[in-house]
């Protein structure tokens, strides 16, 4: 947990590994805004963060790895996971001056709905958003002083 209660969180730069899913950062931030405010862990989320951070406040950045769409096909015609569409990235909070004070990173999985096989009720970006909010979801946890990962 950090040091000290930081009542200001800020979202930095997120990046994508793969820049052809660019379009998703949005959501994801969307997902990730609104999982912090939610929580009502911080009395303020700021995002985009500011150029200098000040006083007791937190910058969580990140990178999304890995987008997989999956496949509908293996969805429907194996089920049991087969096709199932990810997305993970890793993630980081710094303090105000900079200095890193953990790494973590989360995931997310679809593998479709109703039944054996999977419909599509989760498109890609609905699940970038749900990515969005586990990163909140684990933020709040380390900033409560609990496991990241739980």
């Amino acid at each position: 947990a950090p040091p000290q209660k930081c009542p200001i969180v800020a979202v930095g730069n997120i990046t994508m590994e793969d820049r052809l899913w660019d379009y998703l950062i949005p959501h994801f931030r969307r997902g990730l805004v609104q999982g912090l405010a939610a929580q009502k862990a911080f009395e303020t989320v700021l995002d985009p963060a500011p150029e200098k951070m000040e006083g007791s406040s937190l910058l969580l950045s990140g990178k999304i790895t890995e987008v997989n769409k999956g496949s509908t096909a293996l969805r429907w015609i194996v089920g049991f996971g087969a096709g199932k569409t990810r997305v993970s990235g890793v993630f980081e909070i710094f303090n105000n001056e900079g200095v890193k004070l953990v790494r973590f990173e989360a995931g997310e999985s679809y593998a479709g709905g109703a039944g054996i096989g999977g419909a599509n009720y989760l498109d890609i970006e609905d699940l970038m958003q749900r990515l969005g909010k586990t990163v909140a979801e684990r933020t709040v946890r380390w900033s409560r002083g609990e496991k990241i990962n739980e």
